[in-house]
Formats: C-alpha cells, structure tokens, sequence
C-alpha cells in the first residue's frame, strides 16, 4: 500500500502546504504542494482540527516521517501511552451478514482527541538544546547497547545526547544512580 513521506507541513492562516515524496516512485523527489483537503479543513473547522487529521493520518499510515517533527513525535508517545488504541479498536466494521456498519471500542473522534491531547503536552514540553553526558556511578556512559552501556572515566570521551535522548537515557538506567550534566 503506498503512502506519502512528508518531510515538512506548513500550516498558515489560509492554507496547508505539504513537502512530500510518494513511497512507490522513484527516483523520489520531495515537492512542495498546497494540499486542497487539509486546507479546506482549516478554513472550515480551524486550525485544530486540521492537527488532528494530520495526526490521524500518521496513526493511520497514509503520512510517514521523511522526518522527525512534532507529529511523529506526539505518534510516538501516543503509542506508548495507548497500545489499546489500534486498527482493531477504532472506528467502525462492516459485518457482511447483517449488512451494517458495527461500532468498535473506539470512535474515530475519541483517536482524535486523544492524539491532539498528546500532541498538546508535547508541545508545551520545554525545548532544552544542547549536548549532554550520562553520568552513571562514577563512569560516563561511552556506548549502549540493548543490554546495558560501555562505560569510560573521562567526561570528555563521553557519548554526548540531545536532551529528549539524554532523558530516556536517564530513565534506562535510573536504578544505577544516572544523572545528564550538560557539556
């Protein structure tokens, strides 16, 4: 099934522009384009509502990241937060035999409003830059691996994270006193 690999969204007053490329041509070339549905979205409904098709759409597959931004980012937590929310679970199923629509679990606004809540708190998450070591016991963490971290003496020759990472970092190993020092 093809998809688009949106590798930026613009949103201003009047219109939604979209840099993409399709997954299934190639060589692929990433063109920006005015997209006429999210835009008449966002004239008709506003500025919120375009947010929580464009989020849908990533949850659904049709938009995958050329890129990290906040989308993927919200997509991401979202998943984490709410495995119970999958394509099992939302929206509506034809049954053949009764030949009606049949509810499931979940509405396809309550995916919506889920999705722009989480997409809210990553927004308002503060944006920390720069680099940063993980400290662990008396060591800094040199590499990580799936199983654990190489380790190494001097702060210098140091793994160095971007804030987001070096947090998950510290989350990993809380158990072993971590703790990020920005460099």
């Amino acid at each position: 099934m093809s998809y688009a690999i949106i590798k930026s969204i613009g949103l201003t007053s009047d219109s939604v522009y979209l840099t993409l490329a399709s997954n299934n041509v190639s060589p692929r070339i990433f063109e920006r384009w005015k997209a006429p549905t999210l835009t008449e979205i966002l004239l008709k409904q506003g500025k919120e509502e375009v947010i929580k098709t464009i989020l849908k759409e990533y949850w659904g597959g049709n938009f995958q990241a050329g890129t990290k931004n906040i989308y993927t980012r919200t997509l991401s937590k979202f998943s984490e937060r709410f495995p119970e929310y999958n394509w099992q679970s939302v929206g509506h199923e034809y049954n053949y035999k009764t030949k009606k629509k049949e509810a499931r679990k979940y509405t396809e606004e309550d995916l919506k409003e889920k999705l722009y809540d989480v997409f809210l708190e990553e927004k308002s998450r503060p944006k920390i830059k720069g680099d940063f070591v993980i400290k662990v016991g008396g060591a800094y963490i040199l590499s990580t691996r799936k199983g654990g971290a190489s380790t190494c003496f001097l702060k210098v020759h140091a793994k160095k994270f971007k804030h987001l990472k070096a947090c998950e970092m510290v989350e990993r190993f809380k158990n072993h006193n971590a703790e990020m020092i920005k460099i």
